[in-house]
């Protein structure tokens, strides 16, 4: 079923009705689904090259995100933004210097193979 559903995605990302440049630029930025990960992976990066001290994380649920307490905890770990943004800056080039000319690329040769999948007449 996910694969079907990734399938489905690919497809319409595929045949939207933009300029190739512009899709894959698209996609070259971050979306819901990735921040996550995202996010962890850029303060771990940033945290390996400029170093941090532990962070304390804590719990984190749909409750707890609307308490004032949650947000002081956050605050108080403000040392850990500049691992954060410099994590950020160098996985967010790397990234978009890989995807972009990627996914440009499979547009361009998808809508080259498939011209009418891609035009709505």
């Amino acid at each position: 079923m996910l694969a079907a559903m990734l399938r489905s995605a690919l497809r319409s990302l595929l045949n939207l009705d933009d300029p190739p440049e512009r899709t894959a630029l698209a996609f070259a930025i971050s979306n819901p689904w990735t921040i996550p990960p995202i996010a962890g992976a850029s303060w771990a990066i940033g945290r390996l090259i400029i170093g941090s001290p532990p962070v304390a994380a804590p719990q984190a649920s749909l409750s707890v995100l609307l308490t004032a307490e949650f947000w002081r905890l956050i605050a108080a770990q403000w040392r850990q933004l500049l691992p954060f943004a410099v994590g950020s800056l160098i996985l967010s080039t790397v990234s978009a210097a890989i995807s972009y000319p990627l996914m440009l690329y499979t547009l361009r040769n998808y809508r080259r193979k498939y011209p009418r999948a891609a035009s709505h007449d």
